[in-house]
């Protein structure tokens, strides 16, 4: 039997295995793996890296990282060029073939995405925050750079686990709960 302790990495690592089947079966015939795909979001949306800091993002050691970037280098995905303010150092950028994969795998990428939504239910808020977190203490404990705070609101934090709110009834919630945070202590009728 499986301790709580030790349950929590089986099922990470049980959950990880599923997400790379199913990544591999959505992204299929867009000519990205589930990594390169990775890779092709970062540079999508954050533009052109220096490799050191696309492994940085992304988790992966550098030397994978730079077989990885050679790869798809080879099948025309990036452009390798030089850094426009260090002309010593490289960016990696996606080509115009890459942007056209990555949108491609974007389809199967954004379905799955719904799908476990779906079957997340009212959870998904509080999954997606405990991935994450989950994600910065792998980081943390095995040394990998964190790119972005610990996901954590705090030990007063406030989860919802509710349908999931409208942009326009989060704002609201949000200044609601700011409004409680600064208004004081509650007071009681006759105290």
């Amino acid at each position: 039997m499986i301790n709580t302790d030790q349950a929590v990495l089986f099922h990470a690592s049980v959950a990880s295995d599923l997400l790379g089947s199913l990544l591999d079966e959505r992204l299929a015939g867009t000519g990205l793996s589930p990594r390169a795909f990775e890779v092709a979001t970062v540079l999508a949306t954050r533009g052109p890296l220096p490799p050191g800091e696309l492994a940085a993002v992304t988790g992966v050691p550098s030397p994978s990282m730079s077989r990885i970037v050679a790869g798809m280098q080879r099948d025309g995905l990036v452009a390798v060029r030089a850094h426009p303010t260090d002309r010593r150092s490289r960016v990696v950028a996606l080509s115009d073939d890459g942007r056209r994969a990555f949108a491609a795998a974007q389809t199967g990428f954004l379905a799955l995405l719904e799908e476990l939504r779906g079957a997340l239910g009212e959870s998904a808020s509080l999954v997606a925050w405990g991935v994450r977190r989950l994600e910065w203490a792998l980081r943390t404990v095995g040394g990998a750079q964190s790119v972005e705070p610990l996901p954590d609101a705090g030990a007063h934090a406030v989860y919802y686990a509710g349908t999931r709110l409208h942009p326009e009834q989060e704002a609201e919630l949000l200044a609601f709960l700011d409004w409680l945070r600064h208004r004081g202590p509650a007071r009681r009728p006759g105290a």
